[in-house]
C-alpha cells in the first residue's frame, strides 16, 4: 500500500516494517483492507489462530452457519452506507474450536479512492468471561439451576406469551420434606450432595422448554410455560413424586425422603407473576399443614 513501509528502510534508526507489524498486532488479530465491492486488497495475520484470508469468500467458509448472514450484510452495509460498521460472530480457529471475533469496519480515501479498513479481534476469552459472570448472575453455585433471578424473568416472559397466544401455564413450588434432618443429622456436606443429586434427578421428569429453579435452601420452583391440560400438569407433578420416592444412594449413605408441591395455574390462579407465586405459596403451605408428601393446586 505505501512504499514507505518497504522491509529495509528505516525510521530513526528502525525498521519501519517491524515498526509497521507491532502496531498491526496490537490493533488487531486480521488486518483487511477492502475496496467497496468487498475485494480484499490486501490482508495481514497477526494471530497465527487466524488464517491470512484472501477474499471474502474464503472468510465465509470459517464462520459459524447462524452468523453467516450478519456477515453478509456487513459486506453490504459497506456498498450501499459506507459508513464505519462492527458485528461480532463465531469463528472456526485454525485449530478446529470455535471462537468469537469483533470485526470493525472504518471507511477511507487515498487520492480519490474509496476503501475500507477491517481490524478483526479475537475476543473469545472476553466473550467465555462474560458468558461466566452471567453464569453467575443467573444460575445457582451449588446445583447449576437457574436462580431466582432467571425463573422470575423467565416467568414474566412466559405470562406475556401466554396472554399473547391463549396458553395455559403452570407454576410449581417444591419444598423437600425434613431436609434439615438430612442436612444436620447427616451433615452440611451430605446435604449439599443431596442437593445436587436432588436437582439431577427432578430435571429428567421436565421438558427442555421448562424452567427448574432453586431458589434457595431446599426450595424450588417449576415452570411449565405451555400445557394442554390440567391433566398433563397432575401427570409431571406425580412424576416428581415418584422420582422422589425412589429412595437416595448418596455417598455410601441411604435414606428416603418427600416432598410437598404447591401448584398454581393460569390464567385461573393468577394472571400475573406476582399473584401467581403468592397462590402457590398458599398451595404449597396447605400440602404442609396436612402432613406434607403430596401435591395440591391452589383452586
Amino acid at each position: 500500500m505505501n512504499n514507505s513501509l518497504e522491509r529495509g528502510q528505516t525510521l530513526y534508526g528502525f525498521d519501519r516494517m517491524a515498526i509497521y507489524r507491532t502496531v498491526v498486532g496490537y490493533l488487531a488479530d486480521l488486518l483487511i483492507v477492502a475496496d467497496r465491492t468487498g475485494r480484499f486488497i490486501w490482508t495481514e495475520a497477526a494471530n497465527r489462530c487466524i488464517p491470512e484470508l484472501r477474499s471474502k469468500e474464503e472468510l465465509y467458509e470459517w464462520i459459524h452457519p447462524e452468523d453467516l448472514t450478519g456477515l453478509k450484510r456487513f459486506f453490504f452495509s459497506m456498498e450501499t452506507s459506507y459508513s464505519p460498521i462492527d458485528l461480532t460472530f463465531r469463528f472456526r480457529r485454525m485449530d478446529g474450536e470455535w471462537g468469537w471475533m469483533e470485526a470493525v469496519g472504518i471507511p477511507q480515501s487515498y487520492e480519490e479512492e474509496e476503501f475500507v479498513v477491517m481490524t478483526l479481534r479475537d475476543v473469545t476469552a472476553q466473550k467465555q468471561k462474560e458468558e461466566e459472570l452471567r453464569r453467575m448472575a443467573f444460575h445457582d453455585p451449588l446445583t447449576g439451576l437457574p436462580n431466582r433471578r432467571l425463573f422470575e424473568e423467565h416467568l414474566s416472559q412466559s405470562i406475556a406469551r401466554a396472554k399473547r397466544n391463549g396458553y395455559l401455564m403452570a407454576v410449581f413450588y417444591l419444598d423437600i420434606d425434613n431436609f434439615k434432618l438430612i442436612n444436620d443429622g447427616m451433615g452440611h456436606e451430605m446435604g449439599d450432595l443431596f442437593l445436587i443429586a436432588f436437582a439431577k434427578r427432578i430435571v429428567g421428569c421436565v421438558r427442555e422448554i421448562d424452567t427448574f429453579a432453586r431458589l434457595g435452601g431446599d426450595e424450588f420452583t417449576i415452570l411449565l410455560p405451555i400445557v394442554d391440560s390440567v391433566g398433563s400438569v397432575e401427570k409431571v407433578a406425580r412424576r416428581i413424586m415418584d422420582a422422589i420416592k425412589k429412595g437416595w444412594n448418596i455417598a455410601g449413605a441411604r435414606f428416603n425422603t418427600t416432598a410437598s408441591i404447591g401448584i398454581a395455574l393460569y390464567p385461573s390462579d393468577g394472571t400475573d407473576a406476582e399473584v401467581l407465586l403468592r397462590n402457590v405459596d398458599k398451595a404449597l403451605y396447605e400440602v404442609k399443614s396436612n402432613g406434607r408428601n403430596g401435591f395440591k393446586f391452589w383452586l
